[in-house]
């Protein structure tokens, strides 16, 4: 599994900082937790988009975990 990254490219150097201490403390919570707060926006191979959390695996590399579907 790959993991990408898209930093707006249009006033670039305005948000980069925000963006910055945004992509920090997502990461920081995945390397001392194994997991992030819930994710709004994936987009599947497919194009289709969904939720999920962002976990560190035993071997040390991430995966998705899903939040229970709704009824």
């Amino acid at each position: 599994m790959k993991l990408a990254l898209v930093v707006p490219c249009y006033d670039e150097e305005e948000v980069l900082e925000d963006t910055t201490k945004q992509l920090c403390k997502l990461f920081d919570k995945l390397l001392e937790k194994g997991k992030t707060d819930l994710i709004k926006g994936f987009k599947s191979k497919a194009g289709n988009e969904f939720d999920a959390y962002l976990i560190l695996k035993d071997d040390k590399t991430t995966g998705f975990e899903f939040p229970p579907r709704k009824k």
